[in-house]
């Protein structure tokens, strides 16, 4: 794509993510996503951070989390308790989860990015393919199969824009590493996404008593 083409563009996808879901949710992220990359060279600066690149990655992502979990959790607020499709029906028990949600999910990321190479296009759309099928429990494959392809776009956007930020932040740092380049590498990251995902259930389990009692 032609580089003078390519800000009209993102602007015009940003506007129309906005528009199309005009509450703010997780899908807001993508725009902030899109601005991110047209800023990629500025923001991947913040590889020159001291601290480990494994450390600068889980951080920045789990911040990045606790925003689209925000969004959330303002969408929510006009949905009554119950039906909320949160980690917790209450603002600060859901952010209390989603740390250990989003910790879990980004140290998964990490391990699958520091073994297999992948550009960002590639990331972002195993990212949104893991969102919609682990999301609320598989319960958005679902819905999709039933003719919710809109909430299907929603959560696919939501969770590429999630796990493709960090990386684009902080590619460089993972490009100094030998990394693999294998057709399976989709299967096996994946795999460690999911095998990271019910780590966080067992997290749940534990804390959710806690913050709820």
């Amino acid at each position: 794509m032609k580089k003078w083409l390519r800000i009209p563009l993102i602007i015009i996808l940003a506007v129309l993510t906005i528009l199309i879901f005009n509450e703010p949710g997780p899908v807001w992220f993508f725009p902030i996503f899109l601005i991110a990359y047209l800023f990629k060279d500025k923001l991947s600066r913040l590889e020159n951070l001291k601290p480990r690149l494994i450390i600068k990655y889980v951080i920045f992502g789990v911040l990045i989390g606790l925003i689209i979990e925000m969004f959330a959790i303002i969408a929510s607020q006009s949905i009554p308790i119950g039906q909320r499709a949160l980690f917790h029906q209450e603002p600060i028990p859901d952010l209390i989860l989603a740390i250990g949600y989003y910790a879990m999910l980004m140290l998964g990321s990490y391990i699958m990015l520091r073994r297999y190479n992948y550009s960002l296009k590639q990331i972002f759309i195993l990212g949104g393919i893991f969102g919609v099928i682990l999301e609320q429990h598989g319960g958005v494959l679902l819905s999709i199969f039933e003719g919710n392809i809109l909430g299907g776009i929603y959560v696919f956007l939501s969770y590429s824009s999630l796990i493709a930020l960090p990386y684009l932040v902080f590619q460089k740092g993972f490009n100094k590493f030998k990394r693999k380049e294998t057709i399976w590498k989709y299967l096996i990251s994946l795999l460690i996404l999911i095998g990271f995902y019910l780590l966080f259930l067992g997290y749940f389990l534990i804390v959710n008593p806690i913050v709820s009692s």
